[in-house]
């Protein structure tokens, strides 16, 4: 990071994705296709936010799995008792009670699955918001400190930073 006149770095993370210095809040990171940058001057910065981000999409994809498979079985055992498809894979006009079960088991398993990772898809997020700009810190889901420390410091240095600005209008207005 190039560093601005005066400018001095007062938080940086353990893997220095985010730095905040006494003028801007900046996140950058890696990718396969060079570095991505995300800056903004703290004076512009008009919002912070601490939120949950949780993946619903994932918790209802196990839901309707669940359901549906076991609902096709159900109404296949119960409607389509004359079908001669079912002959075919089941030499039986239905679904035997064993195959029902393993197909039970299985539905559980990956309804069990697709729970669990919604469970681990929650997480805890940092926003810092200017015009235009958006940066998300995704902070560990416990780490109390980690959040006070982040949020504490971006808005004490954006008031110091207003105040510093102020003084430096009010000075040049005397003159």
């Amino acid at each position: 990071m190039r560093m601005l006149r005066n400018e001095k770095i007062l938080y940086q993370s353990e893997n220095k994705r985010f730095t905040l210095t006494n003028f801007r809040l900046r996140e950058e990171k890696e990718t396969s296709f060079g570095k991505y940058i995300k800056s903004m001057m703290l004076e512009e910065m008009t919002a912070s936010e601490m939120r949950t981000i949780k993946k619903n999409k994932v918790l209802k994809w196990a839901i309707s799995i669940f359901l549906c498979i076991n609902g096709l079985v159900y109404i296949y055992n119960h409607f389509f008792i004359t079908a001669e498809i079912s002959k075919f894979f089941f030499e039986s006009n239905k679904i035997p009670a064993n195959a029902a079960l393993t197909i039970f088991y299985i539905s559980s398993i990956i309804a069990l699955a697709l729970i669990w990772l919604f469970f681990l898809s929650i997480k805890r997020v940092a926003s810092f918001y200017a015009p235009g700009v958006e940066i998300d810190a995704y902070l560990k889901w416990f780490d109390d400190d980690v959040r006070e420390i982040m949020i504490g410091k971006v808005e004490q240095s954006k008031t110091d930073r207003i105040n510093f600005l102020n003084g430096r209008i009010e000075k040049n207005e005397i003159d």
